[in-house]
């Protein structure tokens, strides 16, 4: 059983557990993972959309993911 945890900026020197996982998680779905872990949350707690920007680079990395793993 994987559980990668984060920082907790509630209290100091501790962490949180970010999601279990039967499998050990790889680079890229390690980076989802921790990303959506934190990306900004709304006043109800749920995340907030992302921007233009932020969907554009999204999009690149996604290619650019797709792109790797045509070369190997």
């Amino acid at each position: 059983m994987w559980r990668p945890l984060a920082e907790d900026e509630a209290r100091p020197g501790r962490f949180k557990l970010v999601r279990e996982s039967y499998s050990r998680l790889a680079g890229d779905d390690l980076d989802d993972v921790v990303m959506q872990q934190y990306r900004p949350k709304g006043e109800d707690g749920e995340e907030v959309e992302a921007g233009p920007v932020e969907k554009v680079f999204r999009v690149v990395a996604d290619m650019q993911r797709f792109m790797n793993s045509l070369s190997n």
